[in-house]
């Protein structure tokens, strides 16, 4: 809809994998600020506003086990990895799941389990499961960066709209965070951007 490039296959999310998520969880972040939730939640009767304080208590409980969701989110980039990486595989993806969880997550593996098997973003992904921790430090970087202390700035939001938008996959995805926050984000501000969403 926001995408204006000359061919249609590379608009909108058909983008590298490693940015499609970043534009929703960059909205996560304006759907949970009460700057911008007071412009709209409001009781369909009386057009009371949510009280603030209720909202800070909901998005407080949204981050209650962020840590571990963090966690798993690197468990479930690694178990992918680990899939797609050397083949044929030297064990059977039971065994490596059994293998990765123990080693990767906080709980370990139940033996006689295998829900490997039903976890499609393991096959539809295909070793790019790690994304969607990529796109949730670009995103929190952005956010930071660009909205946090204004989310309703008409110029930040133009920008935003033209030089990553607008681009869809016609353009490599560091280019168009480059453009948005006016340098390549380091693997350290990444990092710390992840660190930063947890609390």
């Amino acid at each position: 809809m926001l995408a204006r490039t000359k061919f249609q296959h590379v608009t909108g999310t058909r983008c590298a994998t490693d940015f499609a998520e970043v534009p929703s969880i960059l909205m996560e972040f304006f759907a949970n600020d009460y700057r911008i939730l007071k412009k709209f939640a409001k009781h369909y009767k009386t057009h009371e506003t949510l009280p603030e304080e209720m909202i800070s208590n909901l998005c407080s409980s949204k981050k209650m086990f962020s840590a571990y969701e963090m966690q798993t989110q690197v468990f479930y980039s690694i178990l992918d990895q680990v899939y797609h990486a050397h083949h044929p595989l030297n064990k059977s993806t039971t065994e490596i799941l059994a293998d990765v969880q123990n080693n990767y997550s906080c709980l370990p593996h139940v033996s006689g389990t295998a829900w490997q098997l039903r976890f499609g973003h393991l096959v539809g992904y295909g070793a790019k499961y790690y994304s969607y921790v990529l796109s949730k430090a670009v995103a929190t970087k952005i956010w930071r960066q660009c909205f946090a202390d204004d989310p309703l700035s008409r110029s930040t939001g133009e920008k935003f709209r033209r030089e990553m938008l607008a681009s869809g996959g016609s353009k490599d995805p560091v280019t168009l965070v480059k453009n948005m926050i006016g340098h390549e984000p380091t693997n350290e501000e990444l990092v710390e951007s992840l660190i930063a969403g947890l609390q």
